[in-house]
């Protein structure tokens, strides 16, 4: 991007950063010099940091000084830079642009535990099992995991040559960081041939699904799986919405569609945009008559807390957990020009029933608390979560009229750190494919044949680590105790 665009691009948006300001700390109108020539005192600083400063000024400051502009307007703005435009894409489409492989470090060796659907890994023919000596001519023997990621990630389309150890065999094996698409819906666990097995009890016709994440064709994935769940005769659903950072909120609304038959999902206002009611049509994907118990947690955000909250109103599934992050806002991509970047504005809240204005006005005018904030298209709810395998530390959340926006449990049910890390252990270790052919395409649907059951001992170590997934059984196994929760206030 050319430094002078970025230059006062800074200066419009620290202008209206300081106005902002300015306007928090006087009560009155600013100084009328001021008011009639805002760009002066930031065209004038500029001036002096590039004659005064001790070293030239970087263009860094220039996009630090953006990004301290829409931080003044909340949190979840997000400036993103021109050569950054596959964040979108992974926000949006769900991809990723990496290998894909995952690995545990077994002594001082790094071992895949297998590799990510699609993802160029799988294409490559690395398989479970597989030792890596080293990227390039530098050894990974010995390497912290920090230290092994800087060099498996590289970057997208430079082709990387991994040094394998396939049993007592040396091979080399050439592949480049490529985008594919991820499983934004899964299972309990894999079947051999890849495939995700959902149904957690047979036997009791017991089934888990896994929404990661939202992306475009969420709904369209989870309605293929819970088509063929019915088929099977379900008789239970435990729904997981737990560690799910968010995404298009069309995807959110569609999937809670499938649970409902009528009324008002959720309605979306903002200041300059048009109000939007999404309403639940008669023909559902799963039947009324199945009960449902949704897991949720502090880091599930934004979108997945639009359907745990939508299907608590209408009393169409029993939550289990903890409270959910509290991110009630849509957020909106805006370009700014050739070469200039995008920044994402907040341009909407939503809300279950009909808001009066005065709460709409308090809710515009409260802090929204401190998070790491993820891009989301127009008309689309999401945040981050923070990494992966850590637990996210629970910043003060927006409060609409003294209540937390997050989404209350049914049944609080809390899980201590060293189970949520044996968890999200689980969860890495399952995401990946087992050895197989890399020709063999996995499938995500269907009944399972009996080759293709997973491990036995798999279904009961998941169940032994998840506390809050051994409740929901518990109360599947329990209607009247499942019915006496669902009928309380939501």
């Amino acid at each position: 991007m050319p430094k002078r665009n970025l230059i006062w691009l800074a200066l419009m948006l620290l202008v209206a950063g300081l106005a902002v300001w300015l306007g928090r700390q006087w009560p009155l109108a600013p100084p009328p010099q001021m008011a009639a020539n805002p760009f002066e005192p930031l065209m004038r600083l500029h001036e002096k940091a590039r004659e005064h400063y001790v070293d030239e000024v970087p263009p860094e400051a220039i996009v630090g000084a953006i990004r301290g502009y829409l931080h003044e307007l909340d949190p979840y703005c997000r400036y993103i830079l021109p050569d950054q435009g596959d964040y979108l894409d992974r926000i949006i489409h769900g991809r990723r642009c990496d290998l894909g492989i995952r690995y545990q470090i077994e002594g001082s060796q790094v071992v895949v535990l297998g590799v990510l659907p699609t993802s160029p890994a799988a294409a490559a023919g690395i398989r479970a099992g597989d030792v890596v000596l080293g990227v390039g001519t530098t050894p990974l023997c010995g390497l912290s995991r920090p230290a092994v990621d800087v060099q498996i990630e590289g970057p997208p389309g430079v082709p990387l040559i991994l040094s394998l150890l396939r049993g007592s065999q040396h091979i080399a094996v050439e592949v480049a960081p490529a985008q594919y698409s991820v499983e934004t819906v899964t299972g309990i666990a894999r079947r051999g041939d890849g495939s995700w097995e959902y149904m957690i009890e047979p036997r009791e016709h017991l089934a888990y699904i896994r929404i990661r994440e939202f992306a475009t064709g969420t709904a369209e994935a989870f309605e293929a799986v819970m088509r063929s769940l019915v088929e099977r005769g379900l008789k239970g659903l435990v729904l997981d919405l737990r560690d799910n950072p968010g995404g298009p909120l069309q995807e959110a609304v569609a999937v809670a569609d499938g649970f409902l038959d009528s009324g008002l999902i959720v309605i979306t206002r903002g200041r300059a945009s048009h109000e939007e009611r999404y309403m639940a049509h008669p023909d559902r994907t799963v039947p009324g008559d199945i009960p449902v118990v949704v897991l949720i947690n502090g880091r599930t955000i934004s979108a997945p807390e639009l359907l745990a909250g939508a299907l608590k109103k209408h009393r169409r599934a029993l939550l289990v957990g903890t409270q959910t992050y509290g991110k009630d806002v849509i957020q909106s991509p805006f370009a700014l020009g050739p070469g200039l970047g995008t920044v994402v504005l907040t341009t909407a809240r939503y809300y279950f029933e009909e808001p009066p204005p005065a709460a709409i006005e308090s809710a515009a005018t409260q802090p929204s608390g401190t998070v790491t904030a993820a891009v989301s298209p127009m008309g689309t709810a999401t945040a981050a979560a923070g990494r992966p395998g850590r637990a996210a530390s629970r910043p003060s959340r927006l409060l609409r009229s003294g209540e937390p926006v997050g989404i209350q449990p049914h049944l609080v049910e809390e899980s201590g750190e060293q189970a949520e890390r044996e968890r999200l252990a689980f969860w890495y270790r399952m995401d990946a494919l087992p050895a197989q052919p890399a020709a063999t395409a996995p499938t995500t649907t269907g009944p399972a044949s009996p080759d293709s059951q997973p491990a036995g001992e798999e279904m009961e170590q998941i169940r032994q680590i998840d506390a809050q997934l051994s409740r929901a059984l518990r109360l599947l196994h329990h209607p009247a105790a499942f019915e006496a929760f669902l009928s309380e206030e939501p």
